[in-house]
């Protein structure tokens, strides 16, 4: 009677456990998955406008935001403007967007 008790608790706590993992996977895997969030490139540091890419590329990393809150053009690579200049300054934290980019003429000129 001892070790059937026994063992039914033993066989109990097992079962809590491989349940508690198995919770903590799929929450995981819905975290990584969950539909409100989209990969967005975002500026790791200040970087001023007529930057190329040569001094923008190392400036930028992908974060995943929720969907409401990435503008019209964010991009999630620079492939589409891998030859082009940003003609904005862009703020540690912002999203980049397609619309940043340009050729140099589009820089604007300094005053002075």
């Amino acid at each position: 009677m001892r070790l059937s008790v026994f063992l039914a608790s033993v066989v109990g706590v097992l079962l809590l456990g491989a349940a508690t993992i198995y919770g903590a996977i799929v929450l995981d895997d819905r975290l990584q998955t969950d539909p409100s969030l989209i990969e967005v490139l975002v500026a790791t540091d200040d970087i001023p406008a007529c930057t190329d890419s040569e001094g923008w590329a190392n400036s930028m990393e992908v974060v995943r935001l929720r969907i409401s809150d990435v503008p019209p053009g964010a991009l999630v690579d620079t492939s589409v403007v891998s030859r082009q200049v940003l003609v904005r300054d862009v703020a540690t934290g912002d999203v980049i967007r397609v619309q940043l980019f340009g050729k140099a003429s589009e820089c604007p000129v300094p005053s002075g």
